[in-house]
This record gives structure tokens, sequence and C-alpha cells, in this order.
């Protein structure tokens, strides 16, 4: 009988065991050195890590959209587009790719690397300054917590 138990009791620690390593992350915030800075997980219907928005700062907004069809996946690398703003008014686009690293069964430390192109002349055009239409590309890294 005592093998029994031992058996029943093995058999359960080892389904929940692999049970907890197939669970996908399920983080609703982000906080980090990122776009957004301060920010929220968006999930599409079938429960994937569609992007994330939220504030950063530059002191605007930001909206990051993950390409793949099944969403953000940890310990995989994955591509993004993103626009917002910064200083309130300027608009920006981005380009890149993120790497998570699962921290905890729905925690994600992200590795952010990708390009971002301001467009300050656009503000200035519109407030009727005569300047060009300067347009500011810049590389970046940059590191984020999803909790």
């Amino acid at each position: 009988m005592r093998k029994v138990w031992a058996a029943a009791i093995g058999l359960a620690v080892v389904t929940a065991v692999c049970g907890l390593a197939q669970v996908r992350p399920s983080p609703t915030m982000v906080i980090g050195l990122d776009f957004p800075t301060i920010g929220w997980v968006r999930y599409d219907k079938d429960g994937a890590i569609r992007g994330t928005w939220g504030f950063n700062l530059g002191l605007g907004i930001s909206s990051r959209t993950y390409t793949a069809k099944d969403g953000l996946q940890p310990e995989k690398l994955n591509f993004f587009w993103g626009w917002g703003t910064l200083a309130i008014l300027v608009p920006y686009l981005e380009i890149g790719a993120t790497y998570a690293f699962p921290m905890d069964t729905d925690k994600l430390f992200c590795v952010s690397a990708g390009g971002i192109v301001a467009f300050a002349g656009l503000v200035a055009a519109l407030a009727g300054y005569p300047l060009p239409w300067w347009v500011y590309p810049a590389p970046y890294i940059s590191f984020s917590f999803w909790l």
C-alpha cells in the first residue's frame, strides 16, 4: 500500500511540475527603460500577447505590436513595430525585436533592440516655423520587466 501512495504522490508531483512548465506567461503590466516605460499588456481573444501600450519617459504615449500570429513567445526572438509620441506632440515610429526571458510562471524580463524615427520637423512645420521636415533616426537597446 505504501508503494501505491508513493507512486501516486510521485505522479502528482511530476504532473504538477510538467504542467507548470507549459503555462504561457500572462503578465499585465510593463515597467522598464523601454517604449512604453510604464504600460499595460494587450492580449487577443485567444490569450496571446499582441502588444503593449502606455506612457514613456519622453513625455508621450507608446504602442507596440508584435508581428507573429501567435503573439510574443518566451525564449524566442519576437519582431515588432510601434508608434507613439515624444514631448507630447512629436510622433515616432519604431521597428525592432524583443527577446523575452521567463522569470516566473507569469513574469518576463525582456530585452529589445531596434530603430526609432522621430518626426520633429512635422510639429515645427505645423507650428509655422520655417524648418525642414526633419527626421531623426536612432538605434536603441532597452530593458523591461513584464509583471
